[in-house]
């Protein structure tokens, strides 16, 4: 009614063509439903067997409403009488969440209801769950939108991870990185005799006659001892000591010439500035 007011107000005030007038009002219309849709709080309505595993509903309960700020969490029984599940809430959003095996007044409720009904048979992680109840709720929220798709990429960078950490113990990446350090392809400069030679906690330096060649070794260094070597860490360091030495040169010269190899660096001679800081 105010929006169908707010049409026949607006034709008779303007000048605007009626063409005009019904883009303005589509846009108008639009925008606001789009409010409403954004600040619009959603009901989630837990039905529950009458034998439920009460530790469950109550830790999906709270993922809900600690992880996704969903406050709107109502638990009912699964066998209440269908008629009593529709009229639960009121006005606004609802979700109705089936947590175990469907029971008639469930199976009622999935008929009859407008509303959308999500079943979760043999579910046995709440925190799963709770996030595919978010995903539905996120359909009426920005706010729950945002927390959930923070949780899926924090979720998929924690399966690369895993991922990587199965892969690297599987007998073809772990023979690999016997064979290269057994066949001393990595520089490490434990084997290099060059008169001149300074050896740091990670990096060892080699003078020449102009410049210097720095050897970004695999050792691993904690409380000013040598821990342990870690493979490629020194081809790590010294490509990503590289990439920002690159992309800072237009800002302050540095020492960097070139890098003929993902351990070494060959660099200027420098007069140093003996002070140091860390940033974390």
């Amino acid at each position: 009614m105010l929006l169908s007011s707010f049409r026949r107000s607006f034709e008779i005030s303007s000048f605007h063509s009626p063409s005009s007038v019904d883009h303005i009002f589509g846009h108008f219309l639009c925008e606001t439903l789009l409010a409403d849709l954004t600040m619009a709080t959603i009901t989630v309505l837990l039905l529950v067997p009458a034998a439920d595993e009460t530790p469950y509903t109550e830790t999906l309960c709270e993922t809900l409403y600690e992880k996704f700020g969903i406050t709107q969490v109502i638990v009912r029984s699964a066998t209440a009488p269908a008629d009593r599940l529709l009229t639960a809430v009121g006005a606004g959003p609802v979700l109705y969440v089936v947590l175990g095996t469907p029971t008639p007044s469930t199976a009622i409720l999935e008929a009859e209801s407008s509303a959308p009904v999500l079943k979760f048979e043999g579910a046995s992680d709440p925190v799963s769950t709770a996030l595919a109840i978010a995903k539905f709720c996120s359909l009426a929220s920005a706010e729950v939108r945002a927390v959930v798709q923070t949780t899926v990429f924090c979720s998929r960078q924690a399966r690369l991870v895993e991922d990587a950490q199965w892969r690297t113990r599987s007998a073809p990446y772990a023979a690999a990185i016997t064979t290269c350090f057994d066949q001393n392809l990595q520089i490490t400069g434990d084997n290099v005799q060059v008169e001149g030679c300074l050896r740091g906690k990670v990096r060892d330096r080699y003078p020449g006659p102009k410049h210097l060649a720095l050897v970004t070794t695999d050792r691993q260094s904690g409380f000013d001892r040598q821990l342990a070597q870690v493979p490629f860490k020194g081809a790590v360091l010294n490509l990503t000591s590289a990439f920002w030495f690159e992309t800072t040169a237009h800002i302050i010269p540095n020492h960097l010439i070139s890098v003929p190899h993902p351990y070494v660096s060959i660099v200027k001679k420098c007069t140093p500035f003996p002070i140091e800081f860390v940033v974390r």
